[in-house]
């Protein structure tokens, strides 16, 4: 369903990433899209995005706790495939939507919604 709330995001998103630039065609964004997988932020790139969209879409940030569960490092590694993977759930446009839905961030209940 298109709310406002969704509008919003969306032009928000097009507006602080490279979604939108004239090199590449602009993906749809969906409430599936990744910001890492899909729109390639990641590292210090994630960081930057989530500080300007709860800037612009307050809520209580709960219990986030740490990037690396959402966002990769940046950077490459030659021995990466010497290390095991930790579980790494993409972080979604529709995670983003429904905290500031419910005013806060539940990892548990975000990270269920993630699964649909």
């Amino acid at each position: 369903m298109e709310t406002k709330l969704w509008q919003d995001i969306v032009n928000f998103v097009n507006k602080n990433t490279c979604n939108q630039n004239l090199f590449s065609p602009a993906i749809a964004l969906t409430r599936k899209t990744s910001l890492e997988d899909d729109l390639g932020i990641t590292g210090d790139d994630g960081v930057d995005f989530l500080e300007e969209f709860h800037e612009r879409f307050p809520f209580d940030i709960g219990d986030f706790g740490t990037l690396g569960y959402y966002f990769r490092g940046e950077g490459f590694s030659l021995f990466a495939f010497l290390f095991k993977k930790e579980k790494r759930l993409p972080l979604t446009l529709g995670m983003l939507e429904r905290a500031v839905i419910d005013g806060v961030w539940d990892s548990k209940k975000l990270d269920e919604y993630c699964k649909l």
